[in-house]
């Protein structure tokens, strides 16, 4: 199993649900005619909360202001939670930047690299528990998932005494037990690039634990019409008055995990980078809540773009004006 592997609901991300959200469009359709429309891609939750509704912790991440009628749980650590850093050195979880290298690694092969936060999360007032291993204590919300050996990805209200967590030197550590903390604390957490996976410590020892903010849809060498429901709405997009892209369509649907997706096709911006993607050609963008997701899966916020954000990422913002495929039938 790798490590992203079976974990595909964002638990740090809001979920807009119901006919409001996902079909206030309506059902214009007129442009479907001439494209090629596929089957939907199931995405399927991790945790039971992001499927039937039910919150473990209640409402996190934030659409600035748009109203929510599902919520997820918060799959996080405590501040003070040491972290793993890619050059070796240990951090505060509530010190990892957008940009940091962390230690990642494949449970499959038990190799670990150095890779790129690309997002971070904060979560108040949630209930959290403590992990009592033989080498210490630590301290998590009870959704978080660390690496089992024989049972792969386990939330920690699922982990037993005796199940074996693994560090990066292979050496197995034990777990005595969980406890409720009985205490509501703010929580931390981030989205690791590629492996989706780091390390947290304890007294003597480093676990490894999924970031469980799960990915996107892999598109590479995919039609994008692929993921398009037959059910989608569809507009046609507002010519940009100064010079930005001239045409382009939006997709709008809910997936079966009640999240509300998007897909918009434009044409080339002349307003974009010179050399940019978007600069270059027709591309397309597909957007998951409110994050944006590149050819590969890779989940980023809204705000890549924006210089002014603290979650600001110009290889990110390109990444996610994906190039239409050639192949294709583009607009």
């Amino acid at each position: 199993m790798r490590a992203t592997a079976g974990v595909t609901s964002c638990l740090g991300r809001n979920m807009l649900t119901g006919a409001a959200a996902g079909m206030a469009d309506g059902g214009v359709s007129g442009g479907l005619s001439y494209l090629t429309s596929g089957q939907p891609l199931s995405v399927n939750g991790f945790v039971e909360a992001t499927t039937n509704g039910a919150a473990f912790g209640g409402a996190t991440g934030g659409l600035g202001g748009a109203a929510l009628t599902k919520v997820s749980g918060s799959a996080c650590f405590v501040a003070g939670t040491q972290v793993l850093m890619g050059d070796g050195s240990s951090r505060n979880i509530e010190d990892v930047k957008i940009g940091d290298e962390v230690t990642a690694a494949d449970p499959e092969t038990g190799e670990t690299h150095a890779r790129r936060v690309i997002d971070t999360y904060v979560h108040k007032d949630v209930p959290t528990y403590d992990v009592h291993t033989t080498d210490g204590v630590v301290t998590s919300t009870e959704e978080h998932p660390f690496y089992v050996e024989g049972r792969g990805w386990t939330p920690v209200r699922d982990l037993q005494p005796g199940d074996r967590l693994v560090n990066p030197k292979g050496e197995p550590v034990s777990v005595l037990g969980v406890r409720e903390t009985g205490r509501t604390q703010t929580v931390y957490n981030f989205n690791v690039e590629e492996l989706h996976s780091y390390h947290v410590g304890v007294e003597d020892a480093w676990l490894l634990v999924h970031n469980e903010c799960g990915r996107g849809i892999d598109l590479r060498g995919r039609d994008p019409m692929d993921i398009v429901p037959d059910n989608a709405s569809v507009r046609e997009l507002t010519p940009h008055p100064n010079g930005g892209s001239q045409y382009g369509l939006e997709f709008k649907w809910v997936d079966e995990s009640g999240v509300t997706m998007r897909m918009r096709i434009h044409g080339p911006d002349g307003t974009a980078p010179p050399g940019s993607n978007s600069a270059s050609g027709e591309t397309y963008r597909v957007q998951h809540g409110a994050r944006y997701q590149d050819e590969a899966g890779n989940l980023y916020h809204k705000n890549v773009h924006n210089p002014n954000s603290p979650h600001y990422n110009p290889d990110a913002a390109n990444a996610t004006h994906i190039p239409w495929p050639s192949e294709y039938p583009g607009l």
